[in-house]
Protein backbone atom coordinates (compact mmCIF):
# COMPACT_ATOMS: atom_id res chain seq x y z
CA UNK A 1 0.00 0.00 0.00
CA UNK A 2 1.36 3.51 -0.77
CA UNK A 3 2.01 6.19 1.79
CA UNK A 4 -0.77 9.60 1.36
CA UNK A 5 0.65 12.87 2.05
CA UNK A 6 -1.63 16.30 1.77
CA UNK A 7 0.41 19.68 0.90
CA UNK A 8 -1.83 22.32 1.97
CA UNK A 9 -1.59 26.24 2.33
CA UNK A 10 -1.19 27.88 6.14
CA UNK A 11 -4.51 29.59 6.39
CA UNK A 12 -5.44 32.95 8.62
CA UNK A 13 -8.11 33.64 11.16
CA UNK A 14 -11.84 33.19 9.74
CA UNK A 15 -13.55 36.51 9.49
CA UNK A 16 -17.05 36.74 10.84
CA UNK A 17 -18.97 37.11 7.46
CA UNK A 18 -16.89 33.88 6.32
CA UNK A 19 -18.84 32.31 8.93
CA UNK A 20 -21.63 32.79 7.18
CA UNK A 21 -20.27 32.24 3.42
CA UNK A 22 -19.63 28.56 1.93
CA UNK A 23 -17.15 30.18 -0.40
CA UNK A 24 -13.95 28.16 1.69
CA UNK A 25 -15.95 25.80 3.51
CA UNK A 26 -15.10 22.54 0.94
CA UNK A 27 -11.57 23.36 1.05
CA UNK A 28 -11.60 23.16 5.36
CA UNK A 29 -13.94 20.07 5.32
CA UNK A 30 -11.09 18.25 3.39
CA UNK A 31 -8.55 19.31 5.88
CA UNK A 32 -10.65 17.66 8.61
CA UNK A 33 -11.13 14.81 6.89
CA UNK A 34 -7.55 14.70 6.22
CA UNK A 35 -6.90 15.17 10.05
CA UNK A 36 -9.72 12.37 10.69
CA UNK A 37 -7.60 10.14 9.04
CA UNK A 38 -4.30 10.64 10.18
CA UNK A 39 -2.68 11.98 7.27
CA UNK A 40 0.43 13.81 7.38
CA UNK A 41 0.01 17.06 6.32
CA UNK A 42 2.61 19.31 4.41
CA UNK A 43 2.08 23.26 5.35
CA UNK A 44 3.23 25.53 3.28
CA UNK A 45 3.18 29.37 4.55
CA UNK A 46 1.64 32.21 2.84
CA UNK A 47 3.49 35.59 2.28
CA UNK A 48 2.53 38.48 4.42
CA UNK A 49 4.53 41.34 3.30
CA UNK A 50 2.61 44.24 1.56
CA UNK A 51 6.05 44.50 -0.79
CA UNK A 52 5.86 42.54 -4.03
CA UNK A 53 9.68 42.23 -4.58
CA UNK A 54 10.01 40.82 -0.71
CA UNK A 55 7.21 38.58 -1.81
CA UNK A 56 8.93 37.43 -4.91
CA UNK A 57 11.79 36.34 -3.27
CA UNK A 58 10.59 34.91 0.35
CA UNK A 59 7.77 32.71 -2.51
CA UNK A 60 11.31 31.64 -4.21
CA UNK A 61 13.36 30.08 -1.17
CA UNK A 62 9.75 28.77 -0.55
CA UNK A 63 9.83 27.00 -3.77
CA UNK A 64 13.06 25.50 -2.85
CA UNK A 65 12.46 24.65 0.32
CA UNK A 66 9.22 22.65 -0.50
CA UNK A 67 11.07 20.86 -3.15
CA UNK A 68 13.87 19.84 -0.26
CA UNK A 69 11.09 18.77 2.10
CA UNK A 70 9.30 16.98 -0.35
CA UNK A 71 12.61 15.11 -1.14
CA UNK A 72 13.45 14.10 2.65
CA UNK A 73 9.82 13.82 4.10
CA UNK A 74 7.85 11.87 0.91
CA UNK A 75 8.72 8.03 1.74
CA UNK A 76 8.69 6.13 -1.86
CA UNK A 77 6.02 5.07 -3.67
CA UNK A 78 3.65 7.37 -2.14
CA UNK A 79 0.94 9.75 -3.40
CA UNK A 80 0.64 13.60 -2.83
CA UNK A 81 -2.84 15.11 -2.42
CA UNK A 82 -3.21 19.18 -2.98
CA UNK A 83 -6.25 21.46 -3.13
CA UNK A 84 -4.82 24.70 -3.49
CA UNK A 85 -3.93 26.56 -6.91
CA UNK A 86 -0.64 26.72 -7.01
CA UNK A 87 1.94 28.23 -9.92
CA UNK A 88 3.11 26.42 -13.04
CA UNK A 89 6.53 26.46 -11.50
CA UNK A 90 5.98 25.41 -8.26
CA UNK A 91 3.61 22.61 -9.60
CA UNK A 92 5.91 21.71 -12.15
CA UNK A 93 8.91 21.90 -8.90
CA UNK A 94 6.45 19.54 -7.11
CA UNK A 95 6.26 17.18 -9.79
CA UNK A 96 9.60 16.67 -10.48
CA UNK A 97 10.70 16.13 -6.45
CA UNK A 98 7.93 13.17 -6.43
CA UNK A 99 9.29 11.56 -9.22
CA UNK A 100 12.78 11.50 -7.93
CA UNK A 101 10.42 9.72 -4.74
CA UNK A 102 9.20 7.57 -7.58
CA UNK A 103 5.40 8.87 -6.27
CA UNK A 104 2.58 10.67 -7.46
CA UNK A 105 0.74 13.89 -7.62
CA UNK A 106 -2.96 13.80 -7.30
CA UNK A 107 -4.85 17.47 -7.71
CA UNK A 108 -8.21 17.54 -5.93
CA UNK A 109 -10.42 19.70 -8.24
CA UNK A 110 -12.92 22.67 -6.70
CA UNK A 111 -13.02 24.50 -10.03
CA UNK A 112 -12.39 24.58 -13.32
CA UNK A 113 -12.06 28.27 -14.03
CA UNK A 114 -12.00 28.19 -17.74
CA UNK A 115 -15.14 26.04 -18.11
CA UNK A 116 -16.86 28.20 -15.49
CA UNK A 117 -15.75 31.24 -16.73
CA UNK A 118 -14.87 30.87 -20.10
CA UNK A 119 -17.28 31.06 -23.14
CA UNK A 120 -14.74 30.44 -25.76
CA UNK A 121 -11.48 27.84 -26.55
CA UNK A 122 -8.30 28.38 -26.74
CA UNK A 123 -8.23 31.14 -23.32
CA UNK A 124 -5.17 32.00 -21.74
CA UNK A 125 -7.05 30.77 -18.88
CA UNK A 126 -7.90 27.07 -20.65
CA UNK A 127 -4.24 26.72 -22.03
CA UNK A 128 -2.98 27.65 -18.43
CA UNK A 129 -5.39 25.22 -16.78
CA UNK A 130 -4.67 22.49 -19.27
CA UNK A 131 -0.70 22.72 -18.71
CA UNK A 132 -0.79 22.64 -14.98
CA UNK A 133 -3.24 19.95 -14.71
CA UNK A 134 -1.33 17.83 -16.77
CA UNK A 135 1.49 17.71 -14.19
CA UNK A 136 -0.70 15.43 -11.81
CA UNK A 137 -0.50 11.48 -12.47
CA UNK A 138 -4.68 12.23 -11.45
CA UNK A 139 -6.63 14.02 -10.63
CA UNK A 140 -10.20 14.09 -8.24
CA UNK A 141 -12.56 15.66 -10.42
CA UNK A 142 -16.44 16.62 -9.39
CA UNK A 143 -18.48 13.95 -12.14
CA UNK A 144 -17.62 11.74 -14.91
CA UNK A 145 -19.02 14.88 -17.02
CA UNK A 146 -16.75 16.95 -15.61
CA UNK A 147 -13.78 14.42 -16.41
CA UNK A 148 -14.91 14.07 -19.95
CA UNK A 149 -15.32 17.58 -20.83
CA UNK A 150 -11.90 18.08 -19.43
CA UNK A 151 -10.33 15.47 -21.73
CA UNK A 152 -12.04 16.87 -24.69
CA UNK A 153 -9.97 20.38 -24.08
CA UNK A 154 -6.62 18.20 -23.49
CA UNK A 155 -6.30 17.57 -19.72
CA UNK A 156 -5.04 13.35 -19.67
CA UNK A 157 -4.32 12.27 -16.18
CA UNK A 158 -6.25 9.37 -14.56
CA UNK A 159 -9.67 10.62 -13.23
CA UNK A 160 -11.30 9.93 -9.68
CA UNK A 161 -15.17 11.23 -9.57
CA UNK A 162 -16.03 12.39 -6.40
CA UNK A 163 -19.51 13.31 -6.66
CA UNK A 164 -20.55 15.16 -3.98
CA UNK A 165 -18.43 16.82 -1.43
CA UNK A 166 -18.29 16.08 1.99
CA UNK A 167 -20.45 18.66 4.51
CA UNK A 168 -19.23 18.78 8.14
CA UNK A 169 -21.62 20.37 10.39
CA UNK A 170 -21.79 21.27 14.43
CA UNK A 171 -25.91 20.27 14.91
CA UNK A 172 -28.54 18.51 12.98
CA UNK A 173 -31.49 19.11 10.69
CA UNK A 174 -34.11 21.28 11.87
CA UNK A 175 -37.04 18.48 13.38
CA UNK A 176 -39.70 19.47 10.68
CA UNK A 177 -42.86 18.86 10.11
CA UNK A 178 -42.63 17.57 7.01
CA UNK A 179 -42.90 20.86 4.60
CA UNK A 180 -43.24 19.48 1.30
CA UNK A 181 -44.36 22.13 -0.34
CA UNK A 182 -41.64 24.15 0.60
CA UNK A 183 -38.21 24.56 -1.87
CA UNK A 184 -34.99 25.81 -0.35
CA UNK A 185 -32.71 28.17 -2.07
CA UNK A 186 -29.81 28.94 -0.18
CA UNK A 187 -26.50 31.55 -1.85
CA UNK A 188 -25.91 34.36 -2.76
CA UNK A 189 -29.32 36.09 -3.59
CA UNK A 190 -28.11 39.08 -5.88
CA UNK A 191 -26.37 36.83 -8.15
CA UNK A 192 -29.12 35.01 -8.35
CA UNK A 193 -30.76 36.57 -11.83
CA UNK A 194 -33.70 33.85 -11.97
CA UNK A 195 -35.03 35.28 -9.14
CA UNK A 196 -35.58 37.94 -10.56
CA UNK A 197 -38.10 36.79 -12.86
CA UNK A 198 -39.05 33.95 -10.02
CA UNK A 199 -40.54 37.18 -8.28
CA UNK A 200 -42.75 37.16 -11.39
CA UNK A 201 -44.84 34.09 -10.88
CA UNK A 202 -47.84 33.14 -8.95
CA UNK A 203 -47.59 29.57 -7.70
CA UNK A 204 -50.36 28.24 -5.52
CA UNK A 205 -49.24 24.89 -3.81
CA UNK A 206 -45.51 26.12 -3.37
CA UNK A 207 -43.03 28.39 -1.36
CA UNK A 208 -39.41 29.28 -2.05
CA UNK A 209 -37.57 29.51 1.79
CA UNK A 210 -34.52 31.93 0.73
CA UNK A 211 -31.67 32.32 2.24
CA UNK A 212 -28.37 34.37 1.61
CA UNK A 213 -26.18 36.95 3.54
CA UNK A 214 -29.15 39.98 2.63
CA UNK A 215 -32.36 40.14 1.22
CA UNK A 216 -32.42 41.32 -2.09
CA UNK A 217 -34.61 44.11 -2.73
CA UNK A 218 -36.51 43.15 -6.07
CA UNK A 219 -37.92 40.11 -3.89
CA UNK A 220 -41.88 41.43 -3.67
CA UNK A 221 -43.73 38.20 -4.20
CA UNK A 222 -45.24 36.12 -1.10
CA UNK A 223 -44.28 33.45 -2.53
CA UNK A 224 -40.90 33.89 -2.17
CA UNK A 225 -39.95 34.36 1.64
CA UNK A 226 -36.63 35.44 2.78
CA UNK A 227 -35.22 33.40 5.69
CA UNK A 228 -31.99 35.43 6.40
CA UNK A 229 -28.84 33.85 6.97
CA UNK A 230 -26.98 30.65 8.76
CA UNK A 231 -23.50 29.66 9.99
CA UNK A 232 -22.12 27.38 7.45
CA UNK A 233 -21.62 24.62 9.54
CA UNK A 234 -25.29 25.21 11.29
CA UNK A 235 -27.73 23.44 8.92
CA UNK A 236 -30.51 23.18 11.90
CA UNK A 237 -31.42 26.38 10.69
CA UNK A 238 -32.54 25.31 7.27
CA UNK A 239 -36.31 25.02 7.02
CA UNK A 240 -38.36 23.48 4.12
CA UNK A 241 -38.80 20.33 1.88
CA UNK A 242 -36.27 19.89 -0.82
CA UNK A 243 -33.13 21.93 -1.87
CA UNK A 244 -32.91 23.78 -5.39
CA UNK A 245 -30.12 23.74 -7.17
CA UNK A 246 -30.08 25.95 -10.51
CA UNK A 247 -28.16 29.04 -11.54
CA UNK A 248 -28.36 31.73 -14.82
CA UNK A 249 -31.03 34.53 -15.84
CA UNK A 250 -33.90 31.91 -17.08
CA UNK A 251 -36.35 29.77 -15.01
CA UNK A 252 -36.86 27.96 -18.23
CA UNK A 253 -33.18 26.62 -18.07
CA UNK A 254 -30.13 26.93 -16.44
CA UNK A 255 -28.43 29.19 -18.89
CA UNK A 256 -25.19 31.69 -19.72
CA UNK A 257 -22.17 30.68 -18.36
CA UNK A 258 -22.98 29.85 -14.46
CA UNK A 259 -25.57 27.52 -15.92
CA UNK A 260 -23.83 26.08 -18.10
CA UNK A 261 -20.95 24.94 -15.64
CA UNK A 262 -24.03 22.82 -14.00
CA UNK A 263 -23.08 20.43 -16.57
CA UNK A 264 -20.02 19.81 -14.81
CA UNK A 265 -19.59 20.31 -11.58
CA UNK A 266 -20.91 18.95 -8.18
CA UNK A 267 -22.71 22.25 -6.53
CA UNK A 268 -21.69 22.75 -3.18
CA UNK A 269 -25.23 23.74 -2.87
CA UNK A 270 -25.99 19.65 -3.18
CA UNK A 271 -24.13 18.80 -0.31
CA UNK A 272 -25.96 20.99 1.51
CA UNK A 273 -29.47 20.41 1.14
CA UNK A 274 -28.05 16.46 1.02
CA UNK A 275 -27.04 17.14 5.01
CA UNK A 276 -29.83 18.80 5.66
CA UNK A 277 -31.89 15.85 4.85
CA UNK A 278 -33.34 17.48 1.78
CA UNK A 279 -34.07 15.56 -1.35
CA UNK A 280 -32.74 17.60 -4.35
CA UNK A 281 -34.16 19.53 -7.39
CA UNK A 282 -32.01 19.65 -10.39
CA UNK A 283 -32.01 20.77 -13.54
CA UNK A 284 -32.32 17.75 -16.44
CA UNK A 285 -28.90 19.02 -18.24
CA UNK A 286 -26.69 19.07 -14.57
CA UNK A 287 -24.17 16.40 -14.66
CA UNK A 288 -25.04 15.21 -11.05
CA UNK A 289 -28.76 13.99 -12.84
CA UNK A 290 -27.71 10.16 -12.72
CA UNK A 291 -26.39 10.28 -9.52
CA UNK A 292 -29.33 11.55 -7.87
CA UNK A 293 -31.62 9.33 -10.34
CA UNK A 294 -29.47 6.15 -9.40
CA UNK A 295 -29.50 6.80 -5.19
CA UNK A 296 -32.92 8.33 -5.46
CA UNK A 297 -32.80 11.14 -3.92
CA UNK A 298 -34.56 14.33 -5.33
CA UNK A 299 -36.43 14.98 -8.69
CA UNK A 300 -35.40 16.29 -12.03
CA UNK A 301 -36.71 19.04 -14.04
CA UNK A 302 -36.32 20.73 -17.54
CA UNK A 303 -37.72 24.37 -15.74
CA UNK A 304 -38.71 25.73 -12.35
CA UNK A 305 -42.32 25.99 -13.90
CA UNK A 306 -42.69 22.03 -13.56
CA UNK A 307 -41.69 22.02 -9.96
CA UNK A 308 -44.88 22.88 -8.64
CA UNK A 309 -46.90 20.02 -10.94
CA UNK A 310 -44.16 17.56 -9.60
CA UNK A 311 -44.54 18.26 -6.05
CA UNK A 312 -48.38 18.43 -5.19
CA UNK A 313 -48.46 14.95 -7.61
CA UNK A 314 -46.12 13.63 -5.07
CA UNK A 315 -47.33 11.25 -2.48
CA UNK A 316 -46.52 11.64 1.43
CA UNK A 317 -44.45 7.92 0.96
CA UNK A 318 -42.86 8.64 -2.35
CA UNK A 319 -41.58 11.96 -0.93
CA UNK A 320 -40.44 10.13 2.68
CA UNK A 321 -38.77 7.67 0.57
CA UNK A 322 -36.68 10.02 -1.17
CA UNK A 323 -36.33 11.81 2.44
CA UNK A 324 -35.02 8.57 3.79
CA UNK A 325 -32.22 8.45 1.01
CA UNK A 326 -31.34 12.18 1.48
CA UNK A 327 -30.77 11.50 4.56
CA UNK A 328 -28.36 7.75 4.34
CA UNK A 329 -26.53 10.19 1.96
CA UNK A 330 -26.25 12.94 5.06
CA UNK A 331 -24.68 10.72 7.21
CA UNK A 332 -21.84 10.08 4.33
CA UNK A 333 -21.33 13.37 3.60
CA UNK A 334 -20.72 14.65 7.41
CA UNK A 335 -18.53 11.51 8.35
CA UNK A 336 -16.12 12.79 4.96
CA UNK A 337 -17.54 9.39 3.47
CA UNK A 338 -17.12 10.67 0.18
CA UNK A 339 -13.49 11.34 -0.05
CA UNK A 340 -12.37 9.15 2.04
CA UNK A 341 -12.92 6.49 -0.97
CA UNK A 342 -11.18 7.71 -2.82
CA UNK A 343 -8.18 8.31 -0.61
CA UNK A 344 -8.08 4.53 -0.29
CA UNK A 345 -8.47 3.92 -3.79
CA UNK A 346 -5.46 6.10 -4.75
CA UNK A 347 -3.28 4.19 -1.75
CA UNK A 348 -4.44 1.05 -2.93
Amino acid sequence: MKTLYFLDVEEGNIAQRDLFNAATKAKFDVRKTIENLGIKTIIVRKNTTPYKFVNTVIDFLRVVVLFVKILFVVRQNSVLLLQRRFSHIKLLLISKALKLKHSELCILIHDINCLRFDKNKGTKRELSEIKNFNLADSLIVHTPAMGKKMKEIGITPKQYPLYLFDYYTDNSPANQIVAKNEVVFAGNLGKSEFLKLLNNYHFEKIKFNLYGFEKPAFITNENLRYFGRFQANHISDIQGGWGLVWDGSSVETCDGILGDYLRYNSSHKSSLYLVAELPLIIWSQSSLRSFVEERNIGIIVDSIEEIEEKISSMTDDEYQILKNNAKTISAELKAGKMLERILLLLVA
